[in-house]
């Protein structure tokens, strides 16, 4: 995204063009503060098949899964149940295990097994990011949400950039795409904990948002998925809702 001249728009956010667990769990694993992901038909009862990572199913005869991880800490803080490279994959072999892949004759394309996200949060060092905000650490908590996409050309380049995944075809998602939607700065002054939103954007309904261009540009540069990342600007549709728009319109 660099060398993206971006005018004549106030607001803008960073955009991650897929919801696949298997693709966010992936790239930023140990990055992960928490995530909420999900996909299948339900069953009648919750089973939890890994407590410490919030995995649980639902039985019998669901192909219902769902993450609802957030990260532990000991008193020294030493995090307890991390996201490493090797509990990813655990749980990716896990997705693919539960979901069956399907091919699609018509199409002639094999959708393969995953879940959506609905939410995750990392957490980054960044001394740039600290001077681009004025922030006064350089500890950054980064909250990123799925929003329905509603512009064509955005709608585009999501179908595109997910064609081989079956959350779409296969489970019946509407069209989304992961917006960042807040930047947190925690900082204790006084024996008090407070948060410095460096970022606030909530959602398609929020007409107000603190959504800097140039922090939108450096996220995108330094911390999305390569080739999902993207930029979107906020823009105001009539009173009471925002539609994100790719760079170029």
């Amino acid at each position: 995204m660099q060398g993206v001249e971006i005018m004549n728009n106030n607001f803008a956010t960073a955009t991650i063009l897929t919801t696949s667990a298997k693709q966010i769990l992936k790239h930023y694993n140990e990055q992960i503060v928490n995530i909420k992901a999900r996909g299948g038909s339900y069953g009648t009862n919750k089973v939890i098949i890994d407590d410490n990572y919030g995995i649980s199913i639902n039985n019998p005869g669901s192909t219902y899964m769902s993450i609802q991880y957030k990260q532990k800490r000991d008193e020294g803080g030493n995090i307890l149940n991390l996201l490493s490279e090797g509990k990813v994959e655990e749980i990716c072999k896990d997705i693919d295990a539960r979901f069956d892949s399907y091919y699609n004759e018509k199409e002639d394309v094999k959708y393969l097994p995953d879940l959506a996200v609905e939410s995750f949060e990392i957490e980054v060092t960044d001394d740039k990011l600290r001077k681009l905000s004025s922030a006064n650490t350089n500890v950054f908590d980064i909250l990123f949400v799925s929003d329905i996409v509603e512009d064509d050309n955005l709608k585009e380049k999501v179908k595109n950039k997910n064609s081989d995944y079956g959350l779409y075809k296969m489970q019946g998602f509407k069209f989304r795409a992961l917006n960042m939607h807040q930047i947190i700065e925690t900082v204790e002054k006084y024996g008090q904990v407070k948060k410095q939103y460096i970022q606030e954007w909530n959602g398609i309904n929020d007409v107000h948002p603190k959504a800097p261009i140039k922090i939108a540009q450096h996220i995108a540069t330094n911390y999305l998925p390569k080739n999902y990342g993207d930029i979107s600007f906020l823009k105001v549709k009539g009173m009471n809702r925002v539609v994100l728009t790719p760079v170029g319109e």
